[in-house]
């Protein structure tokens, strides 16, 4: 996830393709909300245009068993 939000810095980042790499294991919809939020500038991710929905901030919650999880606010 860290490694994710280092690219936020590279402003001429427009498209990014991440299929298959470690992060993208959190599932396809926790992945494309994580990464849409951290890198604002990416438009195509995967191939696929960003939603404004997807740019919606995530925040990281401990789950009631004590897992940590990811959740929209």
């Amino acid at each position: 996830v860290s490694s994710v939000e280092m690219l936020s810095t590279c402003p001429q980042l427009h498209t990014l393709h991440l299929y298959n790499n470690p992060v993208w294991t959190l599932g396809s919809a926790v992945y494309r909300r994580l990464v849409a939020s951290s890198i604002p500038q990416v438009a195509l991710l995967d191939g696929k245009r960003v939603t404004a929905e997807e740019r919606t901030p995530m925040v990281r919650t401990r789950a009631r068993i004590g897992c940590h999880a990811l959740c929209h606010t």
